[in-house]
């Protein structure tokens, strides 16, 4: 049997167990060895955010792969050196978007545009097998159109757990500076002062983020 912290209702976490889930062709089970807690997490705990009742919440991981479906190669994409192996360390991108929609057709690239995603640890929920859809479990079960992405041997687990929060810094920066440009005034570059409001774990990521891209901040 698996654990995993469940949630089942507003303010209502159970420790629940479920069966190893039998690996489909197109999909990877992957071992949890480090899982975030992110605040959207703890705003759907709380009932201020939409989640799929029951549901294992968690989306920021670091694991390893435990086992390949054979025709997984073709249907989950991986970031890094292939082919995809058990034992390799990876963590994962949380949203799966459904590819069809008009954004998924002509911005590929802005996912978080995807009228039918799909998301880790919200929207895709326990009550069905194969259960293990949230990383605060000891497995996660990875579905078809999911991407993976590897981590160096040098990165640590309790660093790579860093990875899903570092990209939604980075991600900002790199949308700010496409979207504004110097025309309007909006834009910045290296020595432009930048100010982030707030110190959680996504401002300090954020405040890196601007600093490496040559921002004061």
């Amino acid at each position: 049997m698996v654990a995993a912290v469940e949630c089942i209702d507003v303010s209502t976490l159970r420790l629940a167990e479920y069966a190893l889930p039998e690996l489909a062709e197109d999909a990877v089970l992957l071992r949890v060895h480090r899982a975030g807690v992110c605040g959207t997490d703890l705003e759907g705990i709380k009932g201020r955010r939409s989640l799929r009742y029951p549901v294992i919440p968690g989306h920021e991981i670091a694991a390893v792969v435990e086992m390949i479906g054979s025709r997984a190669h073709r249907h989950i994409r991986i970031f890094g050196r292939s082919p995809l192996q058990a034992g390799d360390r990876v963590t994962i991108n949380p949203r799966i978007v459904c590819g069809s929609c008009h954004y998924c057709q002509y911005l590929p690239g802005r996912q978080e545009m995807c009228l039918r995603p799909s998301t880790y640890g919200s929207s895709l929920g326990s009550a069905e097998p194969p259960h293990l859809l949230g990383g605060w479990a000891e497995y996660l079960y990875v579905l078809p159109g999911s991407e993976l992405i590897k981590l160096p041997d040098n990165l640590s687990d309790d660093v790579a757990v860093l990875c899903e929060p570092l990209a939604v810094a980075v991600g900002l920066v790199d949308r700010f500076q496409r979207n504004h440009d110097w025309v309007t005034g909006d834009g910045f570059g290296v020595d432009r002062t930048v100010v982030v409001y707030g110190a959680g774990t996504i401002g300090i990521l954020t405040a890196a983020a601007f600093a490496l891209a040559g921002a004061n901040c």
